[in-house]
């Protein structure tokens, strides 16, 4: 079985789409045996932007060739615009030497001015969200993640641990969700009086 991308991470992205991959996802890229060639995408429902390589398109290739074979059948029309979708929204890109990762010109204009992204695993793949977008419009799992992150790196910080220089930058908790705040509404408690009745018969006359 081919390597995974797993985990996820902040990182800074310069001018031209410039992103340099962590470790551990520039392990992946190197691990899945693609000599540093993939693929960047647009997401097929969410506003983010999905990084590939050329076994996830072949698996894609594959499986339009069977739902080809039982969309015959169907008359189903499904398969084809999938394909498109996969092939003709993406675009290719190679790593330097670096490990740096420039996104496709179009594909910027896509992603938007971010600054910073934010990089989650997906098995064969990994998406790429702005930053600012998660914090202030993501889904509640994407903005405690991303607090999450922030919060370690500020904390890395204060303790004079070495970043890039970019991310010295980034705010904490910019998002109006709270990384440990749980989904259900919380009802605040009035406080409690101290209690002047007898307990148990103590200060009974």
């Amino acid at each position: 079985m081919s390597r995974l991308f797993v985990g996820s991470a902040i990182c800074a992205i310069g001018s031209g789409g410039i992103v340099k991959l962590p470790e551990p996802f520039l392990g992946t890229v190197t691990a899945r045996g693609t000599r540093d060639e993939v693929h960047v995408g647009l997401h097929d429902q969410l506003n983010c932007l999905v990084v590939f390589d050329s076994v996830v398109l072949n698996e894609r290739l594959e499986r339009f060739a069977c739902d080809t074979v039982i969309g015959s059948l169907t008359d189903a029309t499904d398969p084809l615009d999938r394909l498109r979708r996969h092939f003709g929204f993406a675009a290719s890109a190679r790593l330097d030497g670096e490990g740096r990762l420039q996104i496709p010109g179009w594909l910027d204009e896509q992603r938007g001015a971010a600054r910073h992204i934010l990089l989650i695993g997906m098995g064969h793949c990994f998406e790429v969200w702005d930053l600012d977008y998660v914090l202030n419009h993501g889904a509640r799992d994407l903005q405690q993640l991303a607090n999450l992150h922030l919060d370690l790196l500020n904390t890395q910080n204060q303790q004079g641990a070495s970043h890039e220089v970019s991310l010295q930058y980034v705010g904490s908790r910019r998002g109006a969700c709270v990384g440990d705040q749980p989904g259900l509404p919380v009802q605040p408690l009035r406080a409690l009086q101290p209690r002047h009745d007898p307990i148990d018969g103590v200060g009974r006359r």
